[in-house]
Order: C-alpha cells, then structure tokens, then sequence
C-alpha cells in the first residue's frame, strides 16, 4: 500500500489478512522505514462490527479479554532478494554464507561463531521469503508464457541451491568444527529441505487450479523432486518423513522448532508497561485527598457543633464520614480517570534490536465507543443495508476500536544488520474469535425443497454470522481505508472476505 501525494511517495505500508486457523484470523503489516526523516510514525485504526446477536459489550469483554485474545508479533522485515539471485555472487545471501563458514573454520572466536548462525538463519529466512514470493507470482500471473518460464526458473533455481547449500557440509567437515557448530548446518539441512517441500507442493495445487497443460508439463518433475528430498532426508536421519500410516507428530514438532530457530534472528526485543502510570498515581492521590479534606471536614464540624467530648452523636457522625470518604474517594477515581483515558493508550512497548538500542515504540489502546461517537468516514465505509439492521434489531451494533500507534527511529535502524538492507518491521496480529462464538445458534438449519417422488427433500444450510472491520490507516497527514467481512459459525471462522470501497488517499 502506497501513498502518494502529486507523484511523490510519503509512506509505505503493506498489509494482508488471512484465516490462520478455525479460531483465529492473522493481520501482518509492514511498516516501511523513511530513511529521510528522524522517525517514521504509522497510526493504525481497527474498527470492529459485531452483531448484537452476539451478546458481546462492555459489560463482559474487558480490556483484559481484548489483550488475551489479541497476540503480537513485531519482527525485522525479511530483506527482500529474488529466487535468482540467493546465490549470485559473493555478496548474495548464499556468499556471505559461504565466507562466514570459511572464516569460522579459520579462526572460531565468539565474533566468527556467532556470524555463521547468523548467517546460516539469515540464509533460510531469505529462502523462505524467496520462496514464497516466487510461487505467489505464479499464482497471481495470468500470462501463459510468463507462467512457464516462472516454474521452470523454480526448479532449476531451487536444485541448484540446495546443491550448492549441500557441497559447504565439506568445509565443515573437519576436526576443528565442533559438533554444537556442525548441528546448526545440519539444521539449516533439514529446514530449507521442508521449505522446498513445501512449496513445491503449492506450486502443484497451482498449476492443477490453473488447468491446461501445466500438469502434464511440470507435474512429474515436481513431484520426482518432492520424493527426492524425502529419500535424502531419509539418507541423512532426519526424523521428519512424513507418512501416511503415522501421526507425523515428530515432522511437525521439528518444523515448528526450525521455524522460530531460524526466525528468530529476525525477532525483537520487545518490553511492555502500561502508559500514564505517574498521571494515574497523581489523579489518586488527588481524589484521596479531596476524600479526606471532607472526612476531616465532617470532624472538624461535629466537634464545633457538639464540643469536643466524646458523644453517640460525634460518633456516628465520624462513622459516617468515613464511609462517604471511601465513596467519593473512588467515585473521584472513577470520574478522573475517565476524563482523562483518551488522551492516554492501553500499553506503551519498546521496541529493541538488542538489551541496549531502542529502534522504536508502540503504543496500543482498546475500547467499545457509541457510534455516533465513530468518525463519519468509518459509519459510511460501513454502509449498513436493511437485511443488516433487521438483524441487529435496529438497536446497531456494538463497535470496537483498536488504536495503534508505531514510531521507528530510523537513525538508530540504520546501524542494524550491515550485511543486509532492512527495509522496515514486520507487524503480525493474530486474534482468537473463541469469546465471540459462545451464543451462536447451531451451525446447520434445516431446509426442505420440493421433491416430485416424495412431495419435497431435506437438506441443510449453514447459519454464519458477519463482523465487519475497518481499518484505518495515517501517516505524514495522509489516510487511507479498509474494510473486510469476517464470516463465521460456531465451528469458527470460514473466510475473510475484502469488501471494495474507495481507497483513494485522502489528507487528515
């Protein structure tokens, strides 16, 4: 996502959603870095629809059942490098690889050790993104030709990387490498073998969606190369075989554990506080003392009114003042606190490349607002229709927002990872719908059509509810919108549905 201003590029910002599994949905943005300025600040708008029906609002999901339901991901972007190119050149992923090895096995001090990891993870991770990237293209790609070339470049790119990824297992075998150092090469063995099948498997349901010849042109040689890494990693002992009269539970388990091993140099540091804790100490203490100026006052009368001697009328009195201190000190709590809570967010999170270097803060806040309250913009991108109002009941819906406020220093993001260009951070929300399904009706209604044998058939319908989100997005005075239909049933989501609006950039 792209915005301009007569030509001239502001601020980038890339964003997808997608169902990660039947319970939750996952939103992955990119925040691009504007290395041309101090800081780079994106501010993101959710705006959540949920039908009355649903029985969800203020009165029993807390700001604490939001951040429970709601996980965070913030992570370095991937740099970007094309399927061609991971292994072009000495100062290509697979180079740098190669001379980190090459320097290890020299000279193994902490600096070298921790380059090959480094190096070693980069390297998947790059693969991954490639990987991904390539057959997306292919799918997305509606030129025959084109499409040839794309698959043909996939196979012969991806045999030539994992033979050149294999021959390095050489240099490493020698007796001055040690088995903990040689395990991680043997990991990234393993992984970009999982990797490859994979997406070679994409690549067929692929090329059989799009039909004509392409099955019978590169459906074979695909799935010979497929069976071909299965034999190696059978060769190599590698537990991860999967198979079909087994539960695949080791397989699974080891590409999960490869996954966040080999991600996880891409990773921060991140380090969460609630915001405005002084300002809400302050606005305690205040409402306590006003609390106590009236207790004492209350005192300080009766004593005046009935002398200093103790009496059952001086008692009761002192008793009853200090019931309505309590009271009014939380009443004045209450009342403080709710005047003051927009002006602050929910949590403020650091962002760090490492124990010391602060690249960035997030700051985040949740809250059911009235939708007369919702800004116009958002109450017309929602463009209610009659079927919408008949079942909510014409009372509306109750509305959710989600603010979030990211800030990247790009000084300080300059001076990360020299061997590779980091564009910006990746920003990965998944939220899990299991609060919203509790008062769903049964997914499957029964339905009857008219049959001329027997007079008419039963058959079945599926009973799904829509969640309608916005979202909003700004940066350098300029906005831009979203919407999205969340359709779901108890069984949990089905799909995520983009519904087209006018996009166009606007200026705040």
């Amino acid at each position: 996502m792209y915005f301009k201003s007569k030509g001239k590029i502001l601020f980038m910002l890339e964003e997808m959603i997608s169902v990660h599994d039947k319970n939750q949905f996952e939103i992955k943005l990119d925040y691009k870095l504007d290395t041309s300025k101090e800081k780079t600040v994106y501010n993101i708008e959710t705006y959540i629809f949920l039908p009355t029906s649903l029985d969800i609002g203020k009165g029993n999901y807390k700001k604490e059942d939001f951040y429970s339901d709601l996980k965070s991901y913030i992570r370095f972007k991937t740099p970007t490098v094309l399927l061609k190119d991971i292994d072009t050149g000495a100062d290509s992923p697979f180079g740098k690889l190669k001379n980190a090895i090459t320097a290890m096995v020299k000279n193994k001090d902490k600096v070298t050790i921790e380059k090959y990891e480094y190096h070693i993870k980069m390297f998947s991770s790059i693969l991954k993104s490639s990987l991904r990237d390539h057959v997306e293209y292919i799918k997305n790609t509606s030129d025959d030709d084109c499409c040839d070339h794309l698959i043909k470049q996939y196979l012969t790119c991806v045999k030539k990387l994992l033979v050149d990824y294999r021959e390095l297992v050489h240099e490493l075998s020698v007796p001055t490498v040690e088995s903990k150092k040689f395990a991680v090469y043997l990991f990234g063995d393993e992984y970009i073998s999982h990797l490859v099948e994979n997406y070679s498997y994409w690549l067929m349901r692929i090329i059989k969606d799009k039909g004509g010849n392409k099955v019978s042109l590169y459906g074979k040689e695909l799935l010979e190369f497929v069976n071909t890494e299965h034999k190696y990693r059978k060769e190599k002992r590698y537990p991860s075989v999967p198979g079909s009269s087994v539960e695949n539970e080791e397989t699974l388990y080891r590409r999960s554990v490869f996954k966040k091993y080999m991600e996880s140099i891409l990773f921060l540091d991140i380090r969460t506080e609630k915001e405005g804790k002084l300002v809400e100490q302050i606005i305690f203490g205040i409402a306590a003392g006003i609390s106590m100026i009236f207790a004492t006052g209350a005192a300080f009368w009766t004593q005046m009114q009935y002398g200093g001697n103790l009496s059952t009328t001086f008692f009761v009195v002192l008793v009853i003042s200090y019931m309505f201190k309590d009271r009014i000190k939380e009443l004045l709590r209450q009342y403080f606190m709710g005047k003051i809570e927009h002006f602050f967010y929910d949590h403020k999170t650091s962002i760090y490349s490492d124990p010391v270097n602060k690249i960035g803060v997030c700051r985040e806040s949740f809250d059911f607002v009235n939708e007369s309250k919702a800004p116009p913009a958002i109450m017309k991108l929602r463009n209610r229709d009659h079927i919408t109002g008949i079942d909510n009941g014409w009372f509306g819906e109750q509305l959710i927002m989600y603010r979030k406020e990211i800030t990247i220093y790009s000084e300080m993001f300059k001076n990360l990872h020299h061997s590779y260009n980091i564009e910006g951070i990746n920003d990965i929300m998944r939220f899990n719908v299991w609060r919203f399904l509790f008062k769903m009706d049964n997914p499957e209604k029964s339905l009857y059509l008219p049959d001329e044998k027997e007079l008419y058939k039963k058959v079945y319908g599926e009973r799904v509810y829509h969640i309608n989100m916005i979202i909003k997005y700004s940066s350098n005075d300029q906005t831009t919108y979203e919407r999205y239909r969340i359709v779901l049933n108890r069984n949990g989501l089905k799909r995520i549905e983009e519904v087209v609006t006018d996009k166009e950039t606007t200026a705040v």
